[in-house]
């Protein structure tokens, strides 16, 4: 099943960046990789998510993830780009009994 959801997340025509709720970089799609290859691609893998933005990026994270934990809200939206083409959004990740194990940041929207 592995092979399977891998390949699944592989083939979104989306950025798909999974984390676990320290904010490490568990896993980036091909989509991903090659958006941040300027911020070194798949070398990101295993750093800290956070590390990776501003500190008022950071904050607006943070403050998203735990009110979507708060208010039971499974997925929500974290930002508009300034470009008004990509909106990135939150999604918890739960495991078989319902806990938060982590979350992966997604975007919507034109490429950049």
């Amino acid at each position: 099943m592995t092979e399977y959801l891998k390949a699944l997340v592989d083939n979104l025509q989306k950025e798909i960046v999974i984390c676990d709720m320290d904010h490490k970089i568990l896993y980036m799609n091909p989509y991903a990789v090659e958006h941040y290859r300027s911020r070194f691609g798949d070398d990101l893998i295993g750093k800290n998510l956070l590390d990776c933005h501003n500190e008022r990026s950071r904050s607006i994270i943070k403050e998203k993830i735990e009110y979507a934990i708060a208010n039971n809200i499974d997925s929500m939206q974290i930002s508009d780009h300034p470009d008004k083409k990509k909106k990135s959004y939150i999604t918890l990740i739960k495991d078989k009994n319902q806990n938060i194990i982590g979350y992966y940041e997604r975007y919507e929207g034109d490429a950049f």
